[in-house]
């Protein structure tokens, strides 16, 4: 079963990171966990999450789409992943593209999948103890994976979308909105008509 707990925090943390952190207190350290940003949303296939959750193999894993459109717009608004063939995480990159063609990169959406709790207030930890891994003032969760494979010798892997809605920033909103009211409500569009 799965309950849900809300942490309140009176201040807002300085990025996703310590937010995250917060609300590990409530999650036993033994537990996996999912973490996922707001302002996107996203697809996994069945096949694909259930083959990955019965054997994940890894320690953490990075859900990415390739080919997002909105990087172009502005390449450095995103995070980047360097995979081997084997889906298997060499390094994230945060808000520097990788190549001259970040399209066609391993995109980091924002949400994650940790085999323990523990691992993750670990990682967090330690990116504390580093304010070079702050990104204008934030310390992004995004970072972590670094430490995980640098500092902790942890082996983490990618989780391939099939598909990803990002609306964290108006454009993407009001395409969003666009793409939900013409082809998820097509009657209610056409009742505007």
């Amino acid at each position: 079963s799965c309950a849900t707990k809300v942490v309140s925090l009176p201040t807002t943390p300085d990025g996703q990171a310590l937010s995250t952190e917060a609300g590990l207190r409530e999650i036993h350290p033994e537990q996996d966990l999912i973490v996922s940003s707001c302002d996107h949303g996203i697809v996994v296939s069945d096949d694909i999450w259930s083959k990955f959750h019965k054997n994940p193999d890894c320690d953490a894993a990075i859900f990415t789409i390739t080919g997002f459109p909105g990087v172009l717009r502005r390449p450095e608004a995103y995070a980047y992943v360097k995979a081997e063939t084997d889906l298997t995480v060499s390094s994230v990159s945060v808000k520097k593209p990788i190549s001259p063609t970040p399209d066609r990169d391993p995109l980091l959406v924002g949400t994650f999948w940790f085999k323990k709790a523990k691992l993750l207030k670990e990682g967090i930890e330690v990116m504390k103890r580093h304010p070079e891994l702050r990104v204008n003032g934030e310390l992004y969760l995004d970072s972590i994976f670094n430490i995980f494979i640098n500092k902790l010798n942890l082996k983490v892997r990618i989780i391939p979308l099939s598909g990803y809605i990002n609306w964290g920033d108006p454009q993407s909103l009001a395409e969003a909105l666009y793409w939900e009211e013409n082809f998820l409500n097509p009657d209610k569009r056409r009742s505007r008509v």
